[in-house]
């Protein structure tokens, strides 16, 4: 017998042996193990939420920090009854907005009261849709139930730096805009603003505190929203209800959306415009008055048109107009309400054609409107010798 496969099966016994030592497995360690990391993934930018704020916002650490809220004591400036004793600036601490508030003028919320305080605190403003918000918003305020009412308006005054030139904007209309908390969303105001566009000045007035301003440019193709500050107006149309002539063929009535002011045209009356012509419809319109120096205007002011400035009916057309009666005042008479109308040529309310009567049980004034034009309420001052007239 051969040796040559006993040799073989050596051979191969030894390199399994080998294969095993080099290869065999390593007992594992004794003690603490270590824990692998807990790997957390990092949301990108996109899907990071990011908060929208829902009305003027309050700056990040990162932000440079708002000018401090200014505070204007009232004490003994005003009256119990809310007479400003004096005028009443109250100015930004950054030095871009101011509101004065005129000696003689009525500051009451909507309880009567007047406000011991205002204060004006300059915010970071929302962003509009509609426009373009320049600089800083500005919240004038005084404590009191609602809305903060000041008669006569306030003035404001509002500097701002130019923004850059876009295709979006004129930068030659800027305006003061106004934040309506309900709607969530700067809106137009009514006030006329005048602007100066080389001191980057704006003038307007404000009937109101309790409300947040910013200068806006308003988006060339958009249509800036306007709140509705004022209750609506009426327009009756007088086809079929007019001859040729101008005489109505039956009564009409003509009346604010407030129901606060009524013009009853009657039957057989002619109604013209200024140029003599028969009136085509008659419209009511309800404004924000002027002041009177020599009178206490309360309520909003109403313009009764004939389709043309100007006009008349004849005979009268009948005037009903409701009123709140005012607090107190040494300078009037709560028990002679009377209504004042509109003197173009002397720029100030002047006493009403006609007589007035008053019931105070119901807060009610009526007379008799030969002439189309504008009405108040208005209680004359008892130190003027006599009230302006036409």
């Amino acid at each position: 017998m051969s040796r040559k496969p006993a040799i073989w099966i050596g051979v191969l016994l030894l390199i399994a042996v080998g294969l095993f030592i080099v290869f065999r497995p390593t007992a594992k360690p004794t003690g603490t193990p270590t824990p692998a990391p807990t790997l957390t993934a990092t949301p990108s930018a996109a899907s990071t939420p990011t908060p929208t704020p829902t009305g003027p916002v309050t700056p990040s650490a990162t932000q440079a920090p708002l000018p401090p809220p200014v505070t204007v004591d009232l004490t003994g400036r005003i009256s119990d009854t809310g007479i400003l004793l004096e005028d009443v600036a109250i100015v930004s601490s950054d030095g871009r907005a101011k509101m004065t508030l005129p000696k003689g003028g009525r500051v009451l919320d909507t309880q009567g009261q007047p406000p011991k305080y205002v204060t004006c605190t300059p915010m970071t403003p929302q962003e509009s849709k509609e426009g373009l918000v320049v600089g800083l918003s500005y919240d004038f305020t005084a404590p009191g139930t609602g809305t903060v009412a000041t008669r006569p308006a306030a003035s404001l005054v509002i500097t701002y730096d130019p923004p850059p030139a876009s295709p979006r904007i004129d930068v030659s209309k800027p305006d003061v805009a106004c934040w309506w908390d309900e709607e969530n969303v700067w809106v137009e105001r009514p006030p006329r603003v005048t602007a100066d566009l080389a001191t980057h000045t704006l003038q307007t007035v404000q009937m109101n505190l309790n409300l947040h301003l910013a200068v806006m440019f308003w988006y060339l193709d958009t249509m800036p929203p306007l709140r509705s500050w004022l209750p609506a107006g009426e327009y009756v149309g007088l086809s079929g209800k007019i001859d040729g002539t101008g005489t109505l063929l039956e009564n009409v009535t003509v009346a604010s959306g407030d129901n606060r002011a009524k013009l009853t045209l009657p039957k057989e009356a002619k109604v013209l415009d200024n140029k003599g012509q028969p009136a085509k419809y008659v419209t009511c319109t309800v404004f924000e008055p002027a002041s009177s120096k020599e009178g206490l205007v309360v309520g909003l002011g109403y313009n009764f048109g004939g389709g043309v400035v100007g006009g008349a009916v004849t005979p009268a057309a009948t005037l009903v107009m409701t009123y709140e009666p005012p607090p107190a005042d040494p300078r009037i008479d709560l028990n002679k309400p009377s209504i004042a109308v509109w003197s173009a040529e002397k720029q100030d309310w002047v006493k009403y054609p006609s007589p007035v009567t008053a019931d105070l049980a119901t807060s009610t004034l009526t007379g008799s409107l030969p002439n189309f034009g504008s009405v108040v309420v208005i209680y004359w001052y008892a130190d003027v010798a006599s009230p302006p007239a036409r």
